[in-house]
């Protein structure tokens, strides 16, 4: 838990430096020095640890897929946040294990159990009515974190598809 606590404090940390340079660069040029940094510093790492052999891609396509949604869910949020609340574009972005849930259903074929899926339903109601007022206010700019949150969503099936075809 304290781990879960650090990281998530952490995020908002990272999103709320992101918000103060609105105006100074675009979304995608942050997202761009945030992924360059981040790719450097694993890229030791990875090469102290594993040299090479660390480097080879398995499924390169679905590496790909991971990588674009990724970068496209990034995008989109540091743009997001750039237009409105941090706090509203955080809440849009909660939407994600709702549209894991479907997205598990649809293209994985799972089966969510019940709790799971009566959890979803409740907290993206709760999502939509905070965002209610917010939402019309801010405009058509409010699909940047939904978004965003397809896009996480689907890096996390694109990521359990590739364990899955590893398993067979």
């Amino acid at each position: 838990m304290a781990f879960a606590l650090a990281g998530f404090s952490l995020l908002v940390v990272g999103d709320s430096i992101v918000k103060s340079i609105a105006g100074a660069w675009p979304g995608i040029a942050v997202a761009a020095l945030r992924f360059s940094i981040g790719a450097f510093g694993l890229a030791v790492i990875l090469f102290v640890r594993e040299g090479r052999a660390g480097f080879q891609l398995p499924l390169p396509r679905l590496q790909l897929l991971r990588g674009l949604s990724l970068a496209l869910a990034t995008t989109c949020f540091f743009s997001s946040i750039f237009l409105m609340p941090l706090a509203v574009a955080i809440s849009i972005t909660f939407t994600s294990p709702f549209i894991t849930a479907f997205y598990c259903r649809v293209f994985l074929k799972e089966e969510v159990p019940r709790g799971a899926g009566v959890a979803a339903i409740i907290a993206f109601a709760g999502v939509l009515l905070v965002l209610r007022p917010n939402v019309a206010a801010i405009g058509i700019a409010a699909l940047l974190p939904l978004i965003a949150a397809m896009a996480m969503s689907a890096m996390i099936i694109v990521a359990v598809s590739r364990r899955r075809l590893e398993w067979r």
